[in-house]
């Protein structure tokens, strides 16, 4: 799911004990849910390096990015079939897309929810303030509905599920 980047507004801006209570199953749905991809995926990154022992290959970092840099170098190295590789491809953006969505949640500011939007459901408003560097200030939003983080815990979990059969497979083949 991509960010949608707004143009900061910070009139009226104000977050209701009823909207904390609105985002709460969600949110923490997602957080939860991540922690089983993420695992899953530190899973598939050890059994690909037990399959390239030999090949020179060297253990990501810790970071997402270098385990996701890592897989999709894997895929060259391993010489895997294009099926196989479109599919890791495809788990691969999956697995970004969950982060970029947890990432906002778990670490961006909750700075406004309207209760009712034009669908006639609540939205929140995560800010990320940073500065670049001459340091003036960067705003950086992103909305979501609470529908939309319904269906992206409901997708994060079924990516957790594809994950660990993926990697069951990977270990029953050793």
């Amino acid at each position: 799911m991509p960010h949608k980047i707004l143009k900061p507004d910070f009139h009226e801006r104000h977050v209701s004990q009823g909207a904390i209570e609105s985002l709460s199953a969600p949110v923490g749905r997602i957080i939860t849910a991540w922690s089983f991809v993420d695992q899953n995926v530190d899973i598939w990154i050890r059994e690909v390096f037990h399959l390239e022992t030999g090949n020179g290959s060297k253990r990501p970092g810790k970071a997402l990015a270098d385990r996701i840099k890592y897989l999709k170098k894997s895929q060259k190295r391993l010489k895997i079939s294009p099926a196989a590789a479109e599919i890791a491809d495809s788990l691969i953006k999956r697995i970004e897309a969950a982060a970029a969505v947890r990432h906002a949640l778990a670490h961006w500011a909750l700075t406004h929810f309207s209760e009712h939007n034009e669908k006639g459901e609540g939205a929140a408003i995560f800010t990320k303030l940073s500065y670049d560097p001459l340091g003036d200030p960067v705003v950086e939003e992103v909305m979501y509905t609470v529908q939309m983080l319904r269906d992206q815990a409901d997708e994060m979990i079924k990516l957790a599920f594809i994950l660990q059969k993926i990697n069951e497979s990977l270990m029953a083949s050793r």
